[in-house]
């Protein structure tokens, strides 16, 4: 339950803490039956993004000393069951504690509404077309998917950059957002060449449900996140 001392749509640290550690044990086991359902909607369908109202993300990339954007996954308690969640941040270029710039802003809950059968809206970049279909037609959700050589997925590390470049809109911000999609990308790893590897990622896109963007030929541009990051980082 979130801290209500403090403004709607902010962790503490406290709730970051126990939120980022309950997704990092989730994942961290070999076999964990009840991870697909924290993907799922309350209409059954499985979690293609996540959002943040785009006043918000104008908040977090002011924040004075921001170098990064760093998006970290949560897992929140909803109605006795835990739902995977993102919490973004901005920070400076070194892996410190006092590197943090900003509070821990949260998205908005993705799961109280149907994810529908498409991805919704058109996807102006092939290459980021492939990785949220990759998401949207995967088998199963298991803890292989968010594995890396350090150990669970923890999140990624944005440069500042792929947050500031979607505020450039000649279009009043008004109910606009910024939607991290959910992807997944497939790759032979230096390690196994017998199959596949499948690594959860991250897409960014701007969303203005008044205007061309809404209906998907926006033209905007997506980000990949090129920046895993496993835990102690």
């Amino acid at each position: 339950m979130q801290n209500n001392s403090i403004s709607p749509g902010l962790l503490s640290q406290d709730e970051f803490n126990q939120y980022a550690a309950d997704w990092l044990s989730l994942v961290g086991q070999p076999d964990s039956p009840t991870l697909p359902g924290v993907f799922q909607t309350e209409a059954g369908d499985r979690v293609l993004y996540v959002s943040f109202p785009i006043s918000r993300v104008v908040e977090l990339v002011s924040a004075v000393g921001a170098q990064q954007v760093k998006a970290r996954f949560v897992l929140l308690p909803a109605g006795g069951q835990k739902k995977f969640s993102l919490v973004l941040f901005a920070a400076d270029d070194t892996q410190q504690a006092e590197g943090r710039k900003s509070a821990y802003y949260l998205a908005e809950p993705s799961w109280t509404s149907a994810a529908g059968s498409q991805l919704g809206e058109a996807v102006p970049d092939s290459l980021a077309a492939v990785w949220l279909n990759n998401w949207q037609s995967a088998a199963g959700v298991a803890p292989a998917l968010f594995a890396t050589p350090d150990g669970p997925l923890e999140g990624y590390n944005f440069d500042l950059k792929d947050f500031v470049k979607p505020l450039f809109t000649d279009q009043p911000y008004d109910k606009q957002e910024i939607r991290l999609w959910l992807g997944l990308h497939n790759y032979y790893s230096p390690a196994n060449l017998d199959s596949l590897t499948q690594t959860f990622g991250l897409v960014v896109r701007r969303y203005d449900p008044l205007s061309a963007v809404g209906k998907g030929d926006d033209g905007d541009l997506f980000y990949d996140l090129s920046f895993p990051c496993p835990p102690v980082h």
